[in-house]
């Protein structure tokens, strides 16, 4: 474990060095972020793309390079000003299409950015075409919140963009777009943050000791386990080591808690005190944000 620790603080170091990158004219921005992928759980076949990546990589000249390279029957001015639209509006949408498997997913990015499609209709969900047999079949994807749509018929209100698609292309992108949508977690002065997240995020975890039993720690109403989550994804807790424990609650939700008596990075005066302390409160901890999973 110690070793494994070890090369964590050295990639970690790396992730917090990380400065904008630009692309020469020779190489792809789709190389540049299958480096960076952060596969979790690190022996699943899941992975997420760090926020600062998509903030380093997705500059207006870099999404320039990669519509020239798509579109080389288009002007300049075309491919600058369909750069500059992108990196305003849809960003996550260009590099969900980039992460595609199948050829040319990328081109359908001037169909989204036509249709007024931007990041803040993600992530896009599902209306199938016919209720009365259940999750089967064929569907449509709908911007985010169209769960509360009046209408009866939803035909109208799936993306356009994805309406040539096959079914299995329009699943590898609803996959996809988890990739890019790993949360955040920020601290707000004065607040207890309560986020719902949709059943299908991927948490931004770089280690996650509930995936060793002798980590978690057990009491009457909760288990407790530590994480490490990836700096560019939290403003939580600041210390060497980027320690924030999860309390599984048996309720519906997690809690991501700091327990300040066992944390290495305090001073040792503080340490002391909030030891004894919680000696005879062996349960306190400093609660920072809620969350709970959700299928809407």
């Amino acid at each position: 474990m110690s070793d494994r620790r070890q090369s964590l603080g050295h990639i970690l170091n790396r992730l917090s060095l990380e400065r904008p990158t630009t692309l020469g004219r020779s190489q792809s921005l789709t190389s540049f972020l299958e480096e960076r992928q952060w596969f979790w759980p690190e022996d699943a076949n899941s992975f997420f793309l760090p926020v600062n990546c998509l903030d380093h990589l997705l500059t207006p000249i870099n999404i320039e390079l990669e519509l020239r390279r798509i579109y080389r029957d288009r002007s300049e001015s075309w491919t600058r000003q369909c750069a500059s639209l992108i990196c305003r509006q849809a960003p996550k949408i260009f590099i969900i299409l980039l992460c595609l498997a199948w050829e040319n997913g990328v081109s359908y990015i001037d169909k989204f950015v036509n249709e007024g499609i931007t990041d803040h209709d993600l992530p896009f969900t599902r209306e199938y075409q016919d209720h009365s047999s259940g999750h089967y079949g064929r569907y449509w994807l709908c911007r985010k919140n169209h769960h509360s749509c009046p209408k009866s018929r939803h035909q109208d209100c799936a993306i356009g963009a994805l309406s040539s698609w096959s079914k299995n292309q329009i699943i590898e992108f609803e996959t996809a777009q988890w990739r890019i949508l790993a949360p955040e977690f920020r601290q707000i002065p004065h607040q207890i943050e309560h986020q719902k997240l949709n059943v299908c995020t991927i948490m931004p975890y770089i280690e996650d000791n509930e995936r060793f039993g002798g980590q978690i720690k057990a009491g009457g109403y909760a288990q407790v386990w530590s994480v490490r989550i990836h700096p560019a994804h939290q403003t939580l807790y600041q210390s060497r080591n980027s320690h924030v424990s999860p309390t599984k609650n048996l309720m519906t939700f997690h809690t991501l808690t700091l327990n300040r008596a066992y944390h290495p990075c305090w001073p040792s005066k503080d340490r002391t005190q909030t030891t004894q302390r919680n000696s005879r409160r062996r349960g306190l901890c400093l609660t920072l944000l809620r969350y709970e999973t959700t299928t809407i």
